[in-house]
């Protein structure tokens, strides 16, 4: 199994970060009064089935997803229909094996599309069997309140929003993978280079593949050396980038050269709002570091193709360190904002950057 099945959390003992809403839900069972249904709103990777799927064995009393027999799972982008809602509410009514029948609904959002199926689903979620608990997951709650039937299926529901994870609770996932496959070779004495790949992922299924790349790195090389260096986590990334990359590249790029048109054009792409800011700051970051060390390396430097490129081509267009520090603290403040679910990321950032490019021309 890959490293992010592995070491999946599999109760809430073991969730990282979300310490109010693992604390709310302890709370509930330990009281017994849970909610008929409840709502897990959070940017992609931010744990929201993880934290279900822990829910249901807390409450069930079981020691993990091996054991989840009253647990179920379905994606409502790929099943929204009429008949799919009928299936889920049938699979409602059967007794569970131990206290409770879990069933969640991810991508709920798609539910929205079909307004027929979203309505049939209101009863069930408002008065399901005594022993079933529905939760949906979404990363786009402003869906739900753009429909009347969106905002109904919302107040049926007991909300939470979770937060992206910072670097501090990646880390800690990265070190809990190092210790258990015996990773001497990322364990220095303060764990520097576990902390600084974990500032380079921003989900915690990317930080546990980024970890067993380094492992097979490492298994790789010929020569292994005591720890590895800045240099081979800098090879690695290399192999590791995806397109995301590229296009993050052409929209940084874009702002610098006051081309908001373009900034448009790539933000039209962009599959993935949360994960894609966290890139351009990554990116907009190392330029900026290389220009205040004016150059020199630094093992908070590493960076992939792109941003290398990014660096040379803000050199000749001779991007002063004031522009560098207001295009990152304008793409600081629209992931922060995007993170409360008002507005999309690429929406915050179309405001934001127009805004930024026309007070800089």
């Amino acid at each position: 199994m890959s490293f992010h099945t592995t070491y999946r959390p599999q109760s809430l003992e073991k969730i990282i970060g979300h310490e109010a809403a693992v604390t709310r839900l302890q709370g509930m069972i330990a009281s017994g009064k849970t909610p008929t249904a409840m709502a897990f709103f959070g940017p992609s990777g931010s744990g929201k089935t993880t934290l279900a799927r822990a829910f249901a064995a807390n409450i069930n009393g079981v020691k993990g997803s091996s054991e989840l027999r009253d647990y179920i799972e379905h994606n409502a982008t790929a099943n929204k229909t009429m008949e799919d809602v009928k299936s889920w509410v049938q699979s409602s009514k059967f007794k569970p094996s131990k206290k409770k029948r879990i069933i969640c609904i991810d991508e709920a959002q798609g539910l929205i599309s079909n307004p027929q199926a979203a309505g049939a689903f209101l009863k069930p979620l408002e008065e399901p069997p005594a022993d079933t608990i529905w939760i949906i997951c979404s990363m786009e709650p402003a869906k739900f309140q753009s429909t009347e039937t969106g905002r109904a299926i919302l107040k049926r529901c007991n909300q939470f929003v979770l937060e992206e994870h910072t670097a501090k609770e990646l880390y800690k996932q990265g070190l809990r993978i190092a210790k258990a496959e015996e990773m001497k070779y990322v364990m220095d004495d303060d764990n520097a280079l576990i902390k600084e790949v974990a500032k380079q992922v921003t989900d915690m299924r990317s930080m546990a593949n980024l970890m067993e790349s380094l492992q097979q790195y490492y298994e790789g090389l010929e020569k292994k050396p005591k720890y590895l260096s800045a240099e081979h986590v800098a090879a690695l990334l290399k192999s590791t980038e995806s397109s995301d990359e590229e296009l993050a590249y052409k929209i940084v790029l874009a702002i610098y050269q006051k081309q908001f048109k373009q900034v448009m054009r790539c933000l039209l792409d962009v599959q993935d709002g949360f994960h894609f800011v966290t890139k351009m700051q990554w990116m907009n970051s190392a330029v900026l570091n290389n220009a205040v060390l004016e150059g020199q390396r630094h093992r908070k430097g590493w960076t992939n193709k792109w941003g290398q490129q990014l660096i040379k081509d803000a050199a000749k267009l001779k991007i002063n360190l004031g522009t560098l520090a207001a295009v990152n603290a304008t793409i600081v403040e629209a992931r922060a904002q995007a993170a409360t679910f008002q507005m999309s990321p690429e929406e915050m950032l179309s405001a934001k950057l127009y805004r930024l490019i026309k007070e800089t021309s």
